[in-house]
């Protein structure tokens, strides 16, 4: 019975591997890339890390933005947007700037959080 459960964990290991995503999949150098992530909602693993990168830009911000004073965007408290829906738009508004895409990834996402939620409002 050990070596039936020592084999299958050891068959159950080897398969490891080959269902992980490539080491480069999910690197984000641009925009252009972070879009690319952004755009297939059906691909569930592109959008988690999607949704990390956003969140992870958002709370660098926050930290960045209390400590230093600074308001780039600011998200009203009764904003019903959600994720999937900032994503959406943020990827249409991208896709109408092909200039962006070169842009840094954080840089368009700042400059494209600014347009959606204004300070001045």
């Amino acid at each position: 019975m050990r070596i039936l459960l020592a084999a299958v964990a050891m068959t159950a290991s080897l398969a490891l591997p080959a269902m992980a995503a490539e080491p480069d999949a999910y690197m984000i150098n641009n925009a252009g890339d972070l879009v690319n992530l952004c755009d297939d909602p059906s691909n569930q693993s592109a959008i988690h890390m999607c949704h990390g990168y956003l969140m992870g830009v958002h709370h660098m911000y926050v930290g960045i933005a209390e400590s230093h004073e600074v308001d780039i965007y600011c998200i009203p408290r009764d904003t019903e947007m959600t994720r999937d829906e900032f994503v959406a738009q943020f990827v249409t508004w991208a896709d109408a700037k092909p200039e962006v895409a070169q842009v840094s990834a954080r840089d368009a996402l700042l400059t494209f959080a600014g347009e959606v939620f204004p300070c001045s409002q």
